[in-house]
């Protein structure tokens, strides 16, 4: 197994997008382009969907890091309230703990 330099686990993800996923993007995308022509939107891209899943698309997701949630602050950067532990007025929210 492998180990970060403070001697926690490291872990492996597999990931690929599911056949429900593609559908709900297939879904969302026509709602999209329904509203983009109700409101008269003259040019836009509909998304072409989702083909394999690739790293490189989602640079600020836990898959590429991120802000580490954990009980202390030497192990971590926030409080498992998602609150910083150095600035208490700050709260991380979104995909990077």
């Amino acid at each position: 197994m492998y180990k970060d330099q403070t001697g926690d686990p490291l872990h492996r993800r597999t990931l690929d997008w599911r056949e429900n996923d593609r559908k709900m993007i297939e879904y969302m995308t026509a709602k999209g382009v329904e509203m983009a022509r109700a409101l008269g939107v003259k040019e836009f891209s509909a998304y072409p969907g989702y083909s394999d899943y690739d790293v490189t698309r989602y640079q600020s997701t836990p898959v590429k890091g991120g802000t580490f949630m954990a009980p202390t602050p030497d192990r971590g950067v926030v409080n498992p309230y998602l609150q910083h532990w150095q600035l208490p007025n700050l709260f991380v929210l979104g995909a990077s703990f």
